[in-house]
């Protein structure tokens, strides 16, 4: 049960860096083209259409990467109660 834990905290930890590696490549206009960026982006997609469906429009200020992020913390550490404490 240790190592499914920390499968799972592990996982959630790359997803939220992604999440994080996708916004600062936002920042800069090169091409986005290429597998490591078309990676990123398909790993990170599901959780930034769902982000961006809750947050509201805000103009050029885009807060979606925040709640995904917030998001991905709060659904990580209600999976891991669940497997600590249920079992």
């Amino acid at each position: 049960m240790y190592y499914f834990t920390l499968f799972i905290n592990y996982l959630f930890q790359i997803l939220t860096f992604l999440v994080i590696v996708r916004v600062i490549l936002s920042w800069f206009r090169a091409p986005r083209t290429g597998p490591l960026y078309n990676f990123i982006n398909e790993s990170t997609e599901p959780v930034m259409r769902i982000a961006k469906k809750i947050t509201p429009k805000t103009g050029m200020l885009d807060f979606s990467p925040i709640v995904a992020i917030i998001g991905l913390n709060l659904l990580q550490e209600a999976i891991l109660y669940l497997i600590t404490y249920a079992s």
